[in-house]
C-alpha cells in the first residue's frame, strides 16, 4: 500500500458490493428493502470487525502515542490557563 494514501474508515469497510447493493434499496418495495437494508449492515458490520483485526491496522496512522494523548486531556483540564483576563 501507499505510505501517503489516505484511508477512510468507509474505504476499509465499504466494499463494491456494498455500495451496489446501497444504490437498489430505494428501487425495493418496502418489504424488501429492510432485510436488504440489514444485510448490508451485518456485511460492513463484518467488515469494520476484519480491518481493525488485522496487525497492520491501516487507520493506526491517524493514532498518537499514549503520552500525547495524556498531555492533550491535561490541557483540556487546565484550560482556564490560556484564556486571557
Amino acid at each position: 500500500m501507499d505510505e501517503n494514501k489516505s484511508i477512510t474508515y468507509d474505504d476499509l469497510i465499504q466494499t463494491r458490493n456494498t455500495q451496489i447493493l446501497k444504490s437498489i434499496v430505494p428501487f425495493l418495495d418496502v418489504p424488501t428493502q429492510k432485510p436488504l437494508a440489514m444485510l448490508i449492515q451485518l456485511m460492513e458490520w463484518k467488515n469494520a470487525t476484519a480491518a481493525f483485526s488485522r496487525q497492520e491496522n491501516s487507520m493506526a496512522a491517524c493514532s498518537l502515542p499514549a503520552d500525547t494523548i495524556q498531555t492533550l486531556f491535561c490541557i483540556m483540564e487546565n484550560q482556564d490557563l490560556f484564556h486571557n483576563p
